[in-house]
């Protein structure tokens, strides 16, 4: 095994810091992406690139080793009444990509999927996450084709947008002082750090294994309210906070587990970015990103 890694959707949150933290533990990391990263280094190499050019994928796979897949749509509302966009995002181009990676006879697939899997919730999302998993799952069995499939419970951090909870919420609170959530009060959340998202899929890589799936889960549960207090806390301020009924059938209260005949193994951080220091940082990107709304 060499140590060139393709990172598709390289650009985006989750997948750039994906990308440093293999760049950070010595692997050649190559970013493949339909618009250049903000974020990317001097020893990155991109490729500018469509998820469905298949020329362009094979080319860009034929030679790494290992291929990360983190493109795709992950923002649940987008997906909810998308069906036919979250089905060519989300599972073709995801066979496209295998495909190209069974030609070429790559050591191992990495896939970014999510807890919404498992439970009622998540819409076309969830459902095109369970049908990738099942496409390189059978990729494994058909080619040999190793793989890791990490299911990612709540992520935040820095580069990310309004798409994502946290930075949702604290934009709400920054610009109107008040945070407005739709769901119940008694939601509750095992917040993940991106930065130690990234440090557990470099570590699972390390350590060899294969064919397998991890719940990728924070190492302590908050309720939402809880998390709105803290916030209100590090701001120093009085803030306005108000539960709608979901218009949707979209977000889970409490994280769900799998049922299934396979149970994907539950990593939970232990040693990890402390809650309120990773809040702080994206307070201050937050602020520097949106200078021109607040």
């Amino acid at each position: 095994m060499n140590n060139k890694i393709l990172v598709i959707g390289g650009s985006g949150f989750l997948g750039s810091h994906m990308a440093d933290a293999f760049s950070d533990s010595g692997y050649k990391v190559t970013i493949f992406d339909n618009q250049k990263s903000k974020w990317i280094r001097k020893n990155q190499e991109f490729i500018l690139g469509d998820i469905f050019n298949e020329k362009k994928i094979n080319e860009a796979i034929k030679s790494q080793s290992i291929v990360l897949n983190f493109a795709g749509i992950s923002d649940l509302s987008e997906a909810y009444f998308n069906g036919v966009d979250v089905t060519k995002y989300n599972v073709l181009s995801n066979s496209i990509i295998l495909e190209s990676c069974q030609k070429n006879k790559i050591d191992k697939y990495i896939f970014a999927s999510s807890v919404y899997v498992h439970g009622k919730y998540g819409g076309f999302y969830k459902t095109s996450k369970q049908c990738a998993e099942l496409f390189i799952k059978n990729y494994n069995l058909t080619y040999n084709l190793d793989y890791l499939i990490l299911q990612f419970g709540t992520l935040y951090g820095n580069r990310s947008n309004r798409k994502n909870g946290i930075y949702n919420y604290l934009y709400q609170a920054i610009n109107n002082n008040k945070i407005e959530y739709e769901g119940s009060k008694n939601s509750i959340r095992n917040y993940i750090n991106v930065l130690d998202a990234a440090k557990v899929c470099v570590d699972l890589v390390k350590n060899k294994n294969k064919n397998k799936t991890f719940i990728i889960n924070g190492n302590q549960e908050r309720k939402i309210t809880d998390t709105f207090m803290f916030i209100e806390e590090i701001l120093e301020k009085k803030l306005k906070f108000s539960f709608k009924k979901p218009k949707l059938l979209n977000h889970y209260e409490l994280t769900p587990y799998s049922s299934e005949d396979e149970v994907p193994i539950n990593y939970t951080i232990n040693k990890s970015v402390d809650f309120g220091f990773g809040i702080k940082k994206l307070i201050h990107e937050i602020k520097k990103n949106e200078k021109l709304l607040i």
